[in-house]
């Protein structure tokens, strides 16, 4: 599906880091490698991994400096 999507001109990708628990961006890391230059991913962050932190969610900075690092770990970012 997604070598389809690349090849009909589609590149962006919607995620977010509570799908299947954080699976759902490790599995697209997987499809992604060695190709990830060519998609641009947009990944939800406000929701809490963490439910006994009271500052584990939201759009605040904490969360989301906590959030980006922990995506692009499951990514597969460099």
């Amino acid at each position: 599906m997604l070598d389809l999507y690349g090849e009909a001109g589609g590149n962006g990708i919607d995620t977010a880091n509570f799908y299947s628990g954080g699976r759902g961006e490790t599995i697209l890391g997987e499809l992604l490698a060695g190709r990830r230059d060519r998609f641009v991913v947009a990944s939800k962050y406000s929701v809490s991994r963490d439910g006994g932190d009271p500052d584990g969610a939201g759009s605040h900075r904490k969360n989301l400096v906590e959030q980006r690092r922990g995506d692009a770990q499951r990514l597969g970012a460099r």
